[in-house]
């Protein structure tokens, strides 16, 4: 989620304006009234993320949550302090020790050397136990579990995001354009873009067609944008050659 969220912070940043859906959760009223309107902006996004990786299956349409190839979990939430969050080592131990027989059976000097041995036990195996935590705590939040979970669709690499999501932004951009579009022939039509007719209207129409005509105009367009450039003098000589 690094990626999504600081492209989309440093667009903001680099913004002078910013969209806010109201979807967003209300932000936290913790924020001094001095500080940069894109920090509200930033707090918002970090809150609306967070609900998305809770539930994946909102707005689809709007965000795509990718992760590093490389990247575990993040400083804030160090493996060495999650492994940590359910239990205490001591607790731990205790509990580890609960059904050691010999323990319980053990009696007077007898069960104060067996306590002497668990310990160079405990100390022996913390380390192995500690290690174990910690790569299974680093590994919860891994690329590879999250989109296993659909909480992002994949991976991608630091270097290449700001490329990808860039062109990515475009290409939905297009698609949600042409899909107006359509629905504007549709309603021009008196056919409900929602309706069964609707894939029968497609279908009777010539799409090429229309895409044609919408190229020609714009074509027409920028050749009258650059015409109107041309010194007066250099206007007639052109329309000459081209009857020519």
């Amino acid at each position: 989620m690094g990626c999504v969220a600081s492209c989309a912070v440093r667009g903001m940043q680099e913004s002078t304006s910013c969209y806010v859906p109201e979807t967003f959760p209300t932000p936290p009223k913790v924020l001094p009234p001095d500080q940069r309107m894109h920090e509200l902006y930033v707090c918002e996004l970090n809150s609306y993320l967070m609900s998305v990786a809770r539930n994946p299956q909102a707005f689809q349409d709007q965000v795509e949550m990718r992760l590093h190839v490389r990247l575990g979990t993040p400083p804030e939430r160090k493996p060495e302090s999650l492994k940590q969050l359910n239990m205490a080592e001591d607790a731990a131990w205790a509990a580890s020790n609960f059904g050691d027989v010999k323990m319980k059976q053990s009696q007077g000097p007898q069960k104060l050397e067996v306590e002497r041995e668990i310990k160079a036990r405990e100390k022996q195996l913390l380390p192995l136990y500690t290690s174990v935590a910690t790569t299974f705590a680093d590994l919860h939040d891994r690329a590879g579990r999250m989109k296993a979970k659909n909480v992002i669709r994949d991976s991608i690499c630091w270097k290449d995001s700001r490329r990808y999501f860039f062109w990515k932004a475009d290409q939905t951009l297009s698609h949600k354009g042409g899909e107006a579009l359509i629905q504007k022939w549709a309603a021009e039509s008196n056919v409900d873009f929602n309706s069964d007719m609707m894939v029968s209207w497609l279908e009777s129409q010539n799409i090429e067609a229309r895409a044609e005509a919408i190229r020609t105009a714009f074509l027409k367009n920028q050749i009258q944008s650059l015409f109107s450039q041309l010194p007066a003098g250099e206007k007639g000589g052109l329309l000459s050659s081209l009857k020519a």
